[in-house]
Formats: C-alpha cells, sequence, structure tokens
C-alpha cells in the first residue's frame, strides 16, 4: 500500500500513486488524477462541478516479468450551462 513516505510510483505529474499491490502473478496500481477541469469542452463555460468518479483500467508494459495494471480513477464533471 502507498504510504506517505513512498514515492510516487508513476512518476507522472498528472497523476498521484494511491497503492501498488504486487501480487505473484501480477502487479496492480491505483492512482487519482490531480489535474481538474477548468471550463467545458462543449461551451467552454467555467460553470461546471464534479460529479463522481469514474475508474479506467489501462494494461502496461510488464514489470519483473508480471503483467501491470494501472487503475485510473477519473473525475467526472458536469456543466451548469449545457
Amino acid at each position: 500500500h502507498c504510504g506517505t513516505g513512498m514515492t510516487d510510483f508513476l512518476q507522472l505529474p498528472s497523476l498521484r500513486t494511491l497503492s501498488v499491490a504486487d501480487r505473484a502473478m501480477r502487479t496492480g496500481i491505483e492512482a487519482e488524477s490531480t489535474q481538474s477541469l477548468q471550463q467545458c469542452p462543449g461551451c467552454q463555460g467555467a460553470r461546471l462541478y464534479r460529479h463522481g468518479a469514474q475508474p479506467q483500467t489501462y494494461r502496461d508494459a510488464p514489470s519483473h516479468g508480471k503483467p501491470v495494471r494501472i487503475q485510473i480513477l477519473r473525475r467526472r464533471y458536469r456543466c451548469l450551462d449545457c
């Protein structure tokens, strides 16, 4: 599990590692986005609010001979103007 003293496993500026599970058959990484949406992609309005989050899983290159799965918790937004 990723603790306070652990360095960021993914080392990507837009993601924060939440946990790393190194199992016998695969490695699982959970992360969340650190970026927030500033304007609506549809109308360019700024009246957005968070509308939950949805996990999305990616397969990464193997590490130490084991498959790697990265699950990113993506924030969802709604626009008050659309």
